[in-house]
C-alpha cells in the first residue's frame, strides 16, 4: 500500500494522510480524501466520543458510518457477517437519525446493503 492510501486504494490529500482513527489491531484508517471536508475530523475513527453525542452533526455522522464502513471493510466482512456488523451497530437509530447523512452516505448504504446479498463491498 502506497503512502497517502488506506485499503481499497482510496487516494488521500495531505491533511487527510494526517487524520487517522484508531482500529482494535492499532492500525489506522484515514479519512478519504473526497470526505476530508464532509466529515468532522475531531470525531473520526472515535465511536466512543460520537456515541456520547447528544445531537451529532452531519459532519460527525457521516464519519461515524464511513469510518465504520472501512474498518469492516478492511476486516473483509461482507455477507451476513457485514449484515450482522452493521445492524448490531445501527439497529437503534432512528428515521430522524438515517436523515442526518449525506447523499454520499446513502449511496455507502447501498452498496452495505448489496454486499449483505451476497455482493461485493
Amino acid at each position: 500500500m502506497a503512502t497517502g492510501e488506506i485499503a481499497g486504494g482510496f487516494p488521500m490529500s495531505p491533511m487527510a494522510a494526517s487524520v487517522a482513527g484508531s482500529t482494535s489491531q492499532g492500525t489506522t484508517l484515514q479519512v478519504p480524501e473526497a470526505l476530508v471536508d464532509g466529515v468532522d475530523l475531531e470525531t473520526w475513527g472515535s465511536i466512543n466520543k460520537y456515541d456520547k453525542l447528544s445531537s451529532p452533526t452531519q459532519e460527525q455522522t457521516t464519519g461515524n458510518i464511513v469510518y465504520l464502513t472501512l474498518l469492516w471493510k478492511g476486516e473483509r466482512c461482507v455477507g451476513r457477517d457485514l449484515w450482522n456488523a452493521f445492524t448490531h451497530q445501527f439497529d437503534d437509530w432512528d428515521e430522524e437519525q438515517w436523515g442526518n447523512t449525506t447523499n454520499q452516505v446513502q449511496k455507502l448504504l447501498e452498496l452495505v446493503q448489496q454486499a449483505s446479498r451476497g455482493g461485493v463491498m
